[in-house]
């Protein structure tokens, strides 16, 4: 069975790219990640204009990726701050492995805004991959397993497919 032949409807990656796989959104989890987390810091910092900016946090508290909690100044009318989920934090990763990525290919050393750091030691982190065990693959060892459940005998892939709105 080859990949080209099997319904990619329940797809990891395409239901991933489909939450967070807008420019905006990944801008949003990214400085709310580095502590930017109230809606008019987010929108400066950013630069994405209030109506995406509303639209895309609405999104990601829906699916339970960010938490809007609600805060008062005295004097002031109450606000949202938006914090990470616990299912958020699962997006960490891919973050900074798209941060590593741009770091690694994109952007010149010089030019780098962070660095990924073990907290305790300092010492620089990557993005890998880890068996079950614990131990380290390099990524010439990764391949894909096509489940059983992948196969749907009527389906015959599409020359082309719109990506969902969002």
């Amino acid at each position: 069975m080859d990949w080209k032949d099997i319904d990619t409807t329940h797809c990891g990656v395409a239901a991933c790219a489909e939450l967070i796989g807008d420019y905006w959104s990944i801008l949003i989890l990214r400085d709310i990640l580095a502590g930017v987390t109230k809606f008019g810091d987010l929108q400066k910092h950013t630069g994405v204009s209030t109506a995406v900016l509303s639209k895309r946090l609405k999104h990601l508290v829906e699916a339970d990726i960010l938490e809007a909690i609600e805060y008062k100044r005295s004097g002031l009318r109450a606000r949202i701050e938006y914090t990470i989920t616990k299912k958020g934090l699962n997006l960490v990763p891919v973050i900074v492995a798209m941060g590593q990525f741009g770091y690694d290919q994109l952007i010149a050393p010089a030019d780098r805004l962070v660095e990924y750091l073990d907290s305790q030691t300092k010492q620089h982190l990557r993005v890998g991959f880890l068996r079950e065990d614990g131990q380290e693959v390099e990524l010439q060892n990764l391949s894909l397993r096509i489940t059983p459940n992948a196969y749907v005998p009527e389906y015959q892939a599409l020359p082309s497919r719109k990506r969902p709105k969002g």
